[in-house]
C-alpha cells in the first residue's frame, strides 16, 4: 500500500504544482524532471503545504535531541508530541470520532503482534496515553474510520497465515465472529466504503508469471445500511450478503478489453459465480480465479517496480477483515464497530460487547474500550 499511496501522492502533487503556472518540464532531453518537480513544490510551498519555504536540504541527522527537538523543521512549522507510549513501529492512524475534533487515535503497529493495534487517549499525558486493544495481528498497516462508525485495521504479510478452519469459515464463537464469504477472497489491501456499505477494494497481489492480479472490485450489499445506528446483529450486517463486481476498462462501447487495452471508460461487470472454480467447495468466492476467467483490469499501481528503484509498489498484502462491534453502555444500547483485518484471503465480521468511557472535559465524548483484546476470537 505504501508504494501505491506514494505514487498517488506524487501524481496529485505534480498536477497541483503544474496547475500553479509551472514552466515546461523539459527543455532538453537531459532535463531533470525530479529537480523540476522539486523546484515547483518549493516555489508554491505556501499554496500546497501552508509554509513559506522548505528546508534547504534533506535533514540527515543525527536525530538525538530530546523529544521533538530531534526534528528539523521548515520555518513556520512546530512539532508537538502526541504520544511516546505507542510502539516504535506505529504506522497509519485514524482519528476518533472525527477528523475535526478527535479525542482518540487508533494506531496500527506494523512490526509487532503485541501490540497490533493501540488506542491513544488525547486527554492524557503523551508518556502514558496508549492502550493495547488488539494483539495477534501480523504487520498491521492501514487503519480507516468508516461512515457508520467503524474502523478498518489492515494486516500486511507476504506469506499465508495458518488459520484453523479457514476454509470452512467456522470460528470458536460464531455469534461474535462470522466469515463474510459474500465479499470474496483475495489479497486485500485498502478499502473505500460508502455510507450504505458498498465497498471498493483491490487485489494487491500483483500480476506475476503470467497470472492476473491487482484487480479492482466493488461489493454492493443486498441490504444496504440506512443509518439509524450501527448494526447489532451479524446476520443483518451490510457485509452479510450482496453482489461482487469486477472492473473492466475499455474504449466506449468497445469489446476490446483486456491486456493492453485498459484505456477508456470503466465498467463494473458482475463476477460470474458459475465460472470454473470461482466458488470452492466451502462456498468461498476466489476472486483471482474470477479475474483470470473474466479478464478484469489490473491496477497499474500494483505492477512491481525493479528492486533497484526501492519502490514497494505491488507488494502482496493478504488480509482478513474483522468487523468488531463495540457496544455502548449507559443511556440505551447503541453499537459501534471496529473492523480489523488479518490473514490471507478472507473477510470476517465480529461483534463484541464493550463499554464506552466518558472523557474528562468533553461531556458525551466517548471512545470504545474493548473488553477482550487478547484473542478477539481470531481463529488463528
Amino acid at each position: 500500500m505504501k508504494g501505491s499511496f506514494v505514487g498517488m501522492c506524487v501524481v496529485v502533487v505534480c498536477a497541483a504544482a503544474l496547475a500553479l503556472g509551472a514552466r515546461p518540464a523539459a527543455e532538453s532531453p537531459r532535463a531533470d524532471f525530479g529537480r523540476f518537480v522539486a523546484d515547483r513544490l518549493r516555489a508554491h510551498a505556501m499554496e500546497l503545504f501552508g509554509f513559506h519555504h522548505p528546508l534547504d536540504q534533506s535533514a540527515i541527522g543525527p536525530f538525538d535531541g530530546p523529544s521533538v527537538d530531534a526534528l528539523e523543521l521548515a520555518r513556520g512549522l512546530k512539532a508537538t508530541l502526541v504520544s511516546s507510549a505507542v510502539e516504535n513501529a506505529a504506522d497509519q492512524i485514524a482519528m476518533w470520532p472525527d477528523d475535526e475534533h478527535p479525542t482518540h487515535l487508533f494506531v496500527c503497529d506494523e512490526e509487532t503482534s503485541n501490540p497490533a493495534v493501540q488506542r491513544v487517549d488525547l486527554s492524557k499525558p503523551a508518556s502514558s496515553n496508549a492502550t493495547t486493544i488488539v494483539t495477534g495481528l501480523v504487520s498491521c498497516d492501514p487503519v480507516r474510520r468508516t461512515p457508520w462508525g467503524h474502523l478498518f485495521v489492515c494486516d500486511r504479510i507476504n506469506t499465508p497465515i495458518n488459520v484453523t478452519n479457514r476454509t470452512a469459515g467456522t470460528t470458536s464463537d460464531p455469534l461474535h465472529l462470522v466469515k463474510r464469504r459474500a465479499v470474496g477472497s483475495l489479497s486485500f489491501e485498502s478499502f473505500a466504503i460508502e455510507h450504505d456499505g458498498t465497498m471498493i477494494y483491490g487485489n494487491e497481489l500483483a500480476p506475476g508469471l503470467g497470472n492476473a492480479g491487482g484487480a479492482l472490485y466493488k461489493f454492493v450489499p443486498a441490504v444496504p445500511f440506512t443509518g439509524g445506528g450501527p448494526v447489532t446483529i451479524p446476520a443483518v450486517s451490510p457485509l452479510a450478503s450482496g453482489t461482487i463486481f469486477g472492473l473492466r476498462v475499455a474504449a466506449s462501447g468497445s469489446s476490446n478489453w483486456g491486456q493492453g487495452a485498459e484505456i477508456g471508460k470503466g465498467r463494473w461487470t458482475v463476477v460470474d459465480l458459475g465460472g470454473a472454480n470461482v466458488v470452492d467447495a466451502s462456498g468461498n468466492v476466489i476472486l483471482r480465479t474470477a479475474q483470470s476467467l473474466q479478464k478484469f483490469t489490473f491496477r497499474r499501481s500494483s505492477i512491481r517496480e525493479p528492486a533497484a528503484s526501492g519502490c514497494r509498489c505491488g507488494q502482496p498484502s493478504r488480509v482478513t477483515a474483522l468487523d468488531l462491534g463495540v457496544q455502548s453502555e449507559g443511556q440505551g444500547r447503541r453499537y459501534r464497530s471496529l473492523i480489523f483485518t488479518r490473514g490471507f484471503t478472507d473477510i470476517y465480521e465480529a461483534l463484541s460487547a464493550a463499554r464506552r468511557t466518558p472523557l474528562p472535559g468533553r461531556a458525551g465524548s466517548r471512545a470504545p474500550r474493548l473488553h477482550w483484546h487478547d484473542a478477539i476470537h481470531d481463529p488463528a
